[in-house]
């Protein structure tokens, strides 16, 4: 499926496709993944990921292919971690997975690429959606008064998948669905948490599978998460202000956004319906062939410091639920 993105041609490529026959190379990893490389003109490419294939479509440090600015890893969460991939030269790459899995691990990769002048950004494609900026609006606009309280929940009935039960996969509700109400907070109220209050519950094999999260900000502000793999929520964000409050259809990929007065609570005084999109992919490429153009070896819209707060925490939260991975 083709399709015009705004930064050039765009092509979808739904599912993954069968690598059995793609050598002693192709690992249970190579198989569940996927890339998508931008060329010259901002064109996106997507097929199935593995070592051979980033490389073919990359290059590496001692093969760069001329026209491949950028690649952006979307693998399974857990099946990413530990993957041989390098991409060298002048491409960058974008990484959707629970990559190193931890704060430190993070720090380390994000570190080594920037040492070697090579842009690498998050892909939580939330933060680079229209929708952000529609909120960050509303919210300075005053239209809701000042912000007191949000509440954000995302869960899905996955839990019986193996990358989500296992331990060793960094299985469990909070890497997986959980990061998500963690950037909604983070990305209304920021990150000067003062004090956290958290219960979870555990599948058998110790990992998470259910938490509910209160963070207490240094301003007075509060905030309500939930995450879960064990059903499926209305996966609604709300943030209430003193003159009403407004309500995101998604957090994990919102498309509306509906006003509330203060005292009219059972129906909005205003929908407003978040751009069309073409896969929701597309703002994360905008944005970074825009920095790679500039020179820029990360983002804007989730830089380093971003990630790794997000990702200390994560560590904490763990570190209160006694989860450790057997990698740690």
């Amino acid at each position: 499926e083709h399709r015009d993105s705004g930064c050039g041609q765009y092509r979808r490529v739904d599912g993954a496709h069968d690598l059995r026959d793609g050598g002693a190379g192709t690992s249970r990893h190579a198989v569940r993944g996927r890339i998508e490389v931008a060329g010259e003109g901002g064109c996106v490419r997507q097929g199935v990921w593995h070592p051979a294939r980033v490389r073919q479509l990359c290059g590496d440090a001692k093969r760069p292919l001329g026209g491949v600015g950028l690649y952006r890893h979307a693998t399974q969460s857990s099946r990413g971690a530990d993957s041989p991939v390098r991409c060298g030269g002048e491409a960058g790459a974008v990484r959707k997975n629970r990559l190193r899995r931890t704060r430190s691990r993070r720090k380390t990769f994000c570190g080594k690429r920037k040492r070697r002048g090579v842009y690498v950004a998050e892909a939580i494609w939330t933060r680079y959606m229209p929708a952000r900026g529609m909120i960050a609006d509303i919210i300075a606009s005053g239209e809701i008064g000042e912000p007191r309280f949000l509440s954000a929940n995302l869960a899905y009935d996955v839990e019986h998948k193996e990358r989500i039960s296992q331990p060793e996969l960094a299985g469990g509700a909070l890497l997986d669905v959980g990061v998500y109400p963690l950037n909604f907070a983070s990305m209304v109220f920021g990150n000067d948490i003062v004090r956290v209050e958290s219960s979870v519950q555990k599948l058998g094999t110790g990992v998470d599978r259910t938490e509910n999260i209160t963070y207490f900000y240094r301003d007075g502000k509060m905030a309500q998460l939930m995450a879960s793999v064990a059903f499926n929520s209305d996966r609604r964000g709300i943030v209430y202000g003193t003159k009403g409050f407004l309500t995101v259809d998604n957090v994990n990929n919102p498309h509306e956004i509906a006003l509330y007065d203060k005292n009219q609570r059972e129906t909005p005084r205003e929908i407003r319906s978040v751009p069309a999109q073409i896969t929701g992919y597309e703002y994360e490429v905008e944005a970074c062939l825009r920095d790679i153009a500039a020179g820029q070896l990360e983002p804007a819209e989730m830089p380093h410091a971003e990630t790794l707060e997000i990702m200390r925490q994560m560590d904490a939260l763990r570190a209160a639920w006694q989860i450790r991975y057997p990698f740690e």
